[in-house]
């Protein structure tokens, strides 16, 4: 099974944040594997919706057009942010984390998961990263190779970063902002206490706010491409099985679910048995939204 096959070839990291997985914590320690892993794969999810933005308003794609498509390119822009640069390639964490977090969450579902028309599959999503991971730095990730390989991609994965790379920077053109530039709009943030006394959802609003997730975010987007409009960068509660983020583009913004934290938190700690259950409705305006995805999402989003 690829699961278990990709996670022994990825490097040492992911065996670390793997056995930290196991450690039955009631709270997430700062600067420990467990908290790495959180925050890897909540940082994904949130580029993975930023991806989302810059097709709405930096590339002004019709993104319900072709749904399958625009959420495979949101992870694709996910993963290009966060690679590692070339003089720090052992920044490679965040990602790692996401690959991990994919696979889990895939055998979570395991064959209940049934096919989204929306989405690849997890495991596809988590193939897909360990593609462009090992494209960027062939000789790095040389462990990769093997299992890329039987999968039939390790040969042209330095073609797709490649080729991401020149599409990207075809699409922004302009908007594209280089060292020393900033965005004219700005990214608004706020995090919001849920309603529940649900101490899990209470927990991932702590957790979230005090690593200061969405500060350090929306100054990465206004770092990175010119925006033409301000948008706001939400987290709260989205309701029961709603364990993703999600980007509105009637009310441009992207939405932080506690959820979603709560799911990452609990897979840590080895404690989980379902997103938390309570927890009111959507609450951040009119519009469908684009949803992270995945098979840990078991109530799709409410349309407005």
């Amino acid at each position: 099974m690829i699961n278990r096959v990709l996670t022994r070839a990825l490097p040492a990291a992911a065996a670390a944040i793997a056995m930290a997985c196991g450690a039955n914590a009631q709270e997430i320690a700062p600067g420990s594997d467990e908290d790495r892993y959180v925050q890897g794969n909540l940082l994904f999810l949130a580029y993975h919706e930023a991806g989302h933005l810059i097709l709405d308003q930096a590339v002004e794609v019709d993104q319900r057009a072709d749904r399958r498509a625009a959420e495979e390119i949101a992870d694709d822009i996910a993963t290009w942010l966060l690679l590692p640069d070339a003089d720090e390639p052992d920044q490679d964490e965040e990602l790692i984390a996401a690959i991990l977090g994919w696979l889990q969450s895939a055998d979570e579902a395991g064959s209940a998961a049934g096919e989204n028309p929306h989405y690849p599959s997890d495991e596809d999503r988590a193939s897909r990263i360990a593609c462009l991971l090992y494209g960027g730095n062939p000789d790095l990730y040389a462990d990769l190779a093997e299992v890329l390989w039987e999968e039939g991609s390790a040969d042209i994965c330095v073609e797709e970063h490649a080729s991401l790379q020149k599409d990207l920077e075809e699409w922004l053109g302009d908007a594209f902002l280089t060292e020393g530039e900033q965005s004219d709009a700005s990214v608004n943030y706020d995090y919001r206490e849920p309603d529940s006394d649900d101490p899990a959802l209470q927990y991932a609003y702590q957790y979230v706010s005090g690593a200061e997730l969405l500060e350090d975010f929306a100054q990465d987007i206004v770092d990175f491409v010119r925006l033409p409009r301000d948008i706001s960068v939400i987290a709260e509660s989205c309701g029961a099985g709603q364990a993703e983020f999600k980007y509105n583009a009637e009310a441009r913004m992207i939405i932080v679910c506690y959820e979603a934290v709560d799911w990452f938190i609990k897979r840590a700690s080895l404690d989980y048995d379902g997103a938390a259950e309570e927890g009111g409705a959507i609450s951040s305006g009119g519009g469908e939204e684009l949803g992270s995805g995945g098979a840990r999402v078991k109530k799709k989003p409410v349309r407005r």
